[in-house]
Parts: C-alpha cells; sequence; structure tokens
C-alpha cells in the first residue's frame, strides 16, 4: 500500500509542476503577444506590408505647390530648388515628407541599422531602400534651404515619410521645429 501512496503524491505533484509551467508559458506568451501589440505601428503598417512610392519630381512639378501647408510663396525658393532639382549631380529626385530624429527619442548614440552609432550632430539621414553611404540632397521649399546628408540608417518607419533626417540636417534646413515638412530628395551621383 505504501507503495501506491508514494505513486499517487508523485503524481499529484507531477500535474501541479505540469500545471504551473503550462501557467507560465501562457503569461509569458501573453506579454510577448501585448508588447507586439504595442509596437504594431512600428512592426508593420495596417497589418500588411506597404511599398513607400514617392512622387518623382519632374521639371514641370516644380512649378507646383508642394502642399498647402508648405509650398513656396516667393519665386527666390522655388528658383533656389528648381535649380537644385535641374542639377547634374542627381541621379534620381523624389518629393515627400520628412521628418527627423535625435533629441529626446533616446537614439542619440544608439546603433544605427548600417553599424555605425548615430550622432544627431551628423548631417545623416534613415531612408528605407538606399544603399547605405548614398548621398542625398534634401531641400525644404518653404525655406528654400538645403542640407547634403549621408544615409546610414533605416527609416522612417512610417508610411506616409520618405525620409528621417538627423536633428542637425532638420535644422540646417529649418524642418526642425516643424517636425515634419514636404521636401524634395536628390540622390547624388
Amino acid at each position: 500500500m505504501s507503495g501506491g501512496g508514494v505513486y499517487d503524491k508523485f503524481s499529484i505533484n507531477k500535474l501541479a509542476f505540469q500545471s504551473i509551467l503550462l501557467i507560465v508559458l501562457l503569461a509569458v506568451l501573453l506579454f510577448v503577444y501585448q508588447k507586439a501589440e504595442a509596437n504594431k505601428e512600428y512592426l508593420a503598417f495596417d497589418d500588411k506590408p506597404q511599398i513607400i512610392k514617392p512622387d518623382i519630381v519632374t521639371d514641370q512639378s516644380l512649378n507646383e505647390p508642394l502642399s498647402n501647408t508648405a509650398h513656396c510663396d516667393d519665386d527666390l525658393s522655388r528658383d533656389t530648388v528648381a535649380v537644385s532639382a535641374r542639377s547634374s549631380e542627381a541621379a534620381s529626385v523624389f518629393k515627400g515628407i520628412a521628418s527627423w530624429y535625435g533629441k529626446g527619442d533616446g537614439l542619440n548614440g544608439a546603433i544605427t541599422a548600417s553599424g555605425e552609432i548615430f550622432n544627431k550632430d551628423d548631417y545623416t539621414a534613415a531612408h528605407p531602400t538606399l544603399s547605405f553611404g548614398s548621398r542625398v540632397r534634401v531641400t525644404y521649399p518653404k525655406t528654400g534651404k538645403s542640407v547634403e546628408v549621408r544615409i546610414n540608417d533605416r527609416g522612417p518607419f512610417s508610411n506616409n515619410r520618405i525620409i528621417d533626417l538627423s536633428m542637425a540636417a532638420a535644422e540646417a534646413i529649418g524642418l526642425r521645429s516643424a517636425g515634419i515638412g514636404e521636401v524634395i530628395v536628390e540622390v547624388l551621383k
């Protein structure tokens, strides 16, 4: 009889251990799921991947305002953009929304997708597809200012933006205070 009692205690202990293990496993899975849901916008755009297709700038489109919020009101800004975009240095030209990063977001000093350390004071940028080391000229038509940056990171992680500038680059073209704005991006040869 004593052998049966030990077996019963062992079965109960084994069952209790398995139940506790199952509960812990479910708790971990729930935690991971909640984290993934919280980062859903960062991980996936609207539950399915989207290809960013910025508008290609043509000579004709340079004479049209970019938007109601970021258009050139003076001829000097428009001429600066037109001359810059017609430059023989550019391999391709796009227009779209730019943003910036590097202050208060914990990314200054972090490792970029290219493996280098991000410095908010360098003229660098993140782009979804351009090769690391690519040089681009970013022009903010609202101010008429341009800056040349080097691609060293991936982003932006918002489906309506085409480039993420470092804080210094955004400051150089007058975009920092606005946060985001429509820009012209020239991929330099």
